[in-house]
């Protein structure tokens, strides 16, 4: 898969979830990349976990993550 191909898929799921009401609950840094834990706060038991390989998804989650906070 092209890296394009590959950001443009990570950003798509990612804002997806979110559309749907999913928030971010976990992301754990590490040399294989981002692995972030998504939460469902109208049904606790799903979650939903994805792995972000390229850097403009990680970007897009840095991003993301401060308009949960209400920093954006």
């Amino acid at each position: 898969m092209s890296e394009h191909r590959q950001v443009v898929e990570e950003q798509y799921r990612m804002n997806a979830y979110l559309a749907q009401g999913y928030l971010i609950g976990e992301v754990a840094e590490g040399l294989s990349g981002t692995r972030l834990v998504l939460h469902h706060p109208q049904r606790p038991e799903e979650r939903q976990v994805m792995h972000l390989l390229t850097a403009e998804a990680r970007r897009t989650l840095g991003c993301a993550l401060m308009k949960q906070l209400g920093r954006a």
